[in-house]
């Protein structure tokens, strides 16, 4: 789409694991955009591919990743007049569960 790409090496976190048995690589791999946003598109008719973004950022969070990993996979930058990156800024939207453990952690 007139874009440049850059290839990233991306690991899948700990929650990722227990469904890895059921993702076909192969067909993955050679899936195109198109395919996978109308796909989304009739299976989900609310959402966006890019909220798979959004999710990958939270769950690398929840995982402990460093801030600075998840920017460098993602392709964020650091602002420099912000302490904070965008990845810390909006990127994320933490579950339910995670925010009650953050709190029963910081409680005891």
């Amino acid at each position: 789409m007139g874009r440049d790409m850059v290839l990233r090496r991306i690991p899948f976190t700990p929650m990722v694991k227990e469904i890895l048995p059921f993702i076909d690589f192969e067909k993955a791999r050679n899936t195109k955009q198109r395919t996978i946003a109308s796909t989304m598109r009739r299976q989900f008719p609310n959402h966006h591919p890019h909220e798979l973004r959004y999710t990958f950022i939270t769950r690398c969070k929840e995982c402990g990743v460093n801030p600075e990993v998840v920017m460098l996979w993602d392709g964020h930058e650091a602002d420099k007049d912000v302490k904070a990156s965008r990845v810390d800024r909006g990127y994320t939207d933490f579950s339910e569960e995670y925010q009650l453990k953050a709190v029963i952690s910081e409680t005891y």
